[in-house]
């Protein structure tokens, strides 16, 4: 039995690991003829492979699924958010409101573009704005309409979820928005 296997063969708890690097720290200890530093180098090694080996036991817990699945089928894992083209989400829209167009920019004659990433959750509802682009005067009319927009719950693997697209906002004087 060479010594790999020798420490991987006890490496089933960390007490098998601890175990496991003193056996072969003990053995390439006994079997090497090189210098010292070698020897140094040797142990590094040891060591590092013993850590890997360790922080593999305790993480491997965390990455394992707690929910349980018909026989025959497997666990997979479902993302919490999709990305979605703002024209597909537009066909799923089923509540607008406009944006009040702000005194400010009334005055000044503002008008334009104001392009913003939303998150729109389980239910349909824009719970997140950022805005993108677009002038300051305009960008917060947009994302207060925005909040109030409703989605169709959007379905991965027949469950809802939560989805990331992007809405472009056109803001006039003299015509309605979108």
């Amino acid at each position: 039995m060479c010594s790999t296997e020798l420490f991987l063969n006890s490496a089933d708890s960390t007490l098998g690991i601890l175990q496991g690097v003193a056996k072969l720290e003990k053995r390439i200890c006994a079997n090497c003829f090189g210098t010292t530093e070698a020897k140094v180098k040797a142990r590094r090694i040891i060591l590092i492979l013993a850590w890997g080996l360790l922080v593999s036991q305790v993480a491997a817990p965390a990455l394992q699924t707690t929910t349980e699945q018909p026989q025959g089928k497997t666990a997979r894992a479902v993302p919490v958010r999709i990305r979605i083209g703002g024209n597909v989400m537009r066909a799923r829209l089923v509540h607008e409101v406009n944006p009040k167009y702000p005194e400010e920019a009334r005055k000044k004659h503002i008008k334009g573009t104001v392009r913003v990433e939303i998150v729109v959750d389980r239910d349909g509802k824009v719970i997140e704005t950022n805005v993108l682009s677009g002038d300051p005067l305009l960008a917060k009319a947009a994302t207060e309409a925005l909040r109030e927009w409703r989605y169709q719950p959007t379905l991965l693997n027949r469950e809802p979820i939560q989805v990331l697209t992007e809405v472009d906002l056109k803001l006039d004087l003299h015509r309605p928005s979108m």
